[in-house]
């Protein structure tokens, strides 16, 4: 924890690139690297940064090109989505390595990478079909669909295959439902609008985003105990709680000085880093 604290608080005085805006950073399987989006122009890019270094590292650079939403399909490759505008967003595998990307489906509708399958070549993603979200599993090359559950407009944030398990949202209700598609349980009820859950590795602890208001902070649920902490109170944008590998602290995107940074917070509500800090 004490080392974790050290290289966080170190990357406050690290040069980093330059960059209006930075957001939904996810942490690769081996928790060394962070990737998220950004925009140092006037489309996003993927960026990987360096846990340990702080080392921030555009991976795509292409201009006039949007590529966002990345997820770690394993240690040395993400799932983004890429395309000319964000009406011909496709589903695309890069290769942090050579920074290569090769199409993987040519389906026209917006599609969301979530986990691969149990099944090898098989990945399960969330799908806009009709104006509404839904669950499926595919192929990799985009045959073979699947609808993994009839209820619409779930959205899949988390899947845990060992357990058959994926944390989503739905109606601003936040849920475990199984692979088989059924809810399981109810972590979070509508009383507000609820977004962007992310479920500790030992499914004890929930990050999320809630509105009140007008007002969308971090909140932090204990699920033994039941207990919510409000982590922030302010009015400033907040987006995508991750929690860190160990579990002992979080990043999001938020601001700091007028900036979207991907930004580090502990438990307790305090910041204790920021991994895209830079000279503005």
């Amino acid at each position: 924890m004490k080392r974790t604290l050290l290289i966080l608080l170190m990357l406050f005085s690290s040069n980093q690139v330059s960059a209006n805006s930075y957001f939904h950073p996810k942490w690769s399987p081996d928790g060394s690297q962070i990737a998220f989006y950004g925009y140092v122009g006037k489309t996003p890019d993927i960026f990987v940064v360096d846990v340990k270094t702080g080392k921030v590292v555009n991976v795509t650079q292409t201009k006039d090109n949007w590529e966002i939403e990345p997820r770690w399909i394993d240690d040395n490759a993400l799932v983004i989505a890429s395309g000319a505008n964000m009406k011909k967003i496709r589903m695309t595998q890069l290769n942090i390595g050579t920074n290569k990307q090769a199409l993987m489906t040519g389906h026209v509708e917006l599609q969301l990478f979530i986990a691969s399958s149990e099944n090898p070549g098989e990945m399960l993603v969330n799908w806009k079909k009709n104006q509404h979200w839904g669950f499926y599993q595919m192929n990799r090359d985009g045959s073979n669909v699947k609808p993994i559950t009839s209820i619409p407009g779930i959205f899949v944030h988390q899947v845990f295959l060992g357990q058959k398990l994926a944390l989503a949202t739905l109606q601003d209700n936040i849920v475990l439902i199984g692979l088989d598609g059924k809810i399981v349980r109810y972590l979070v009820k509508n009383t507000n609008k609820q977004e962007s859950p992310h479920l500790s590795s030992d499914r004890t602890k929930l990050l999320y985003l809630s509105t009140v208001n007008a007002q969308r902070d971090i909140y932090l649920k204990n699920l033994t105990t039941g207990k919510v902490q409000r982590l922030t109170n302010d009015e400033t944008s907040k987006y995508s709680p991750q929690f860190s590998p160990q579990n002992d602290y979080f990043v999001f995107a938020g601001v700091e000085k007028d900036k979207i940074d991907i930004l580090a917070m502990d438990l307790s509500g305090k910041v204790i880093g920021n991994f895209t800090k830079d000279s503005h």
